[in-house]
């Protein structure tokens, strides 16, 4: 993983308002805008369908790292996490 990130994994962790989310999109559109080469899913569409499909894979998945996020309760701190794996 490179440095940046880990640098969002790491805010994800601070995460605990609608505010802080705000946050971590402004900083992980920088980071797309910065490096663009370093990310999987530039567009609408083919963020969304991997958004879809990582919930869908992680949903039935108990072996899933995706599993516990979508079992427990939702948090703002949850949807950074979803949104963060489908940008990769």
């Amino acid at each position: 993983m490179n440095d940046t990130r880990s640098n969002l994994n790491k805010l994800i962790n601070e995460i605990e308002s609608p505010e802080d989310l705000a946050g971590f999109l402004e900083r992980l559109a920088a980071a797309v805008d910065e490096s663009p080469e370093q990310w999987s899913n530039l567009y609408l569409d083919t963020f969304l369908e991997a958004m879809s499909a990582w919930i869908t894979d992680s949903a039935g998945n108990p072996d899933s790292v995706g599993y516990e996020t979508l079992h427990e309760p939702p948090t703002w701190r949850s949807f950074a996490k979803i949104l963060l794996v489908a940008a990769l």
